[in-house]
C-alpha cells in the first residue's frame, strides 16, 4: 500500500467551504482512481488541513496527487495561502 499526505493552509474563515468542496466534489472523483482504498480529510481548525489518500500501489498514490492538484486549481484557486505540501510513501506498518 502507498499513502499520499497533503498539508493545506488557508484562512480559517474558509474552512467550512473547503470541507464542503472536498466532501461534495473531490471524494467522489478520488474514489474512482485505480487502486483506491481510503481517503481522510481533517480540518485542523486553525487554517490548516491534512488529507490522507491510501492506495494499493504507488501509481494510485501518484494519480491522487495529480487529481488533488487539478481539484485545487479548479475549485480552490483563491482559498489556499501556501502551496500544498505533499508527502508520499509506502506503508511500512499498520494496525
Amino acid at each position: 500500500m502507498f499513502i499520499a499526505v497533503r498539508h493545506y493552509q488557508f484562512n480559517t474563515s474558509d474552512g467550512s467551504q473547503i470541507d464542503t468542496l472536498v466532501n461534495a466534489h473531490f471524494v467522489p472523483v478520488l474514489k474512482q482512481a485505480p487502486g483506491f482504498i481510503n481517503y481522510y480529510w481533517t480540518n485542523l481548525g486553525n487554517g490548516q488541513g491534512v488529507s490522507i489518500s491510501v492506495f494499493q500501489d504507488k501509481a494510485g498514490a501518484d494519480a491522487s496527487i495529480k487529481l488533488a492538484a487539478e481539484f485545487v486549481t479548479q475549485h480552490m484557486p483563491t482559498l489556499l495561502k501556501q502551496p500544498v505540501m505533499i508527502l508520499e510513501g509506502p506503508v511500512m506498518a499498520r494496525g
